[in-house]
C-alpha cells in the first residue's frame, strides 16, 4: 500500500515495483516454511486430522 499511495501523492511511478520487489523475500520465506512443515506431516497424522 505504501508503493501505491507514494506513486499517487508523489507521483514516484517506481514506488510500487519497488515496494513488490522487496515483498518477494518475505513470501518466499512463508512459501519455505509451508512446503516444511506440510513435507514433515506423516500421511497417517493427515488421515487422522481429516477424519475428526
Amino acid at each position: 500500500m505504501a508503493g501505491i499511495g507514494l506513486t499517487q501523492w508523489m507521483g514516484w511511478w517506481w514506488a510500487d515495483p519497488v515496494a513488490a520487489l522487496l515483498i518477494v523475500p518475505y513470501v518466499a520465506w512463508e512459501a519455505f516454511e509451508a512446503t516444511k512443515d506440510a513435507r514433515s506431516v506423516e500421511p497417517e497424522e493427515a488421515d487422522a486430522t481429516a477424519d475428526a
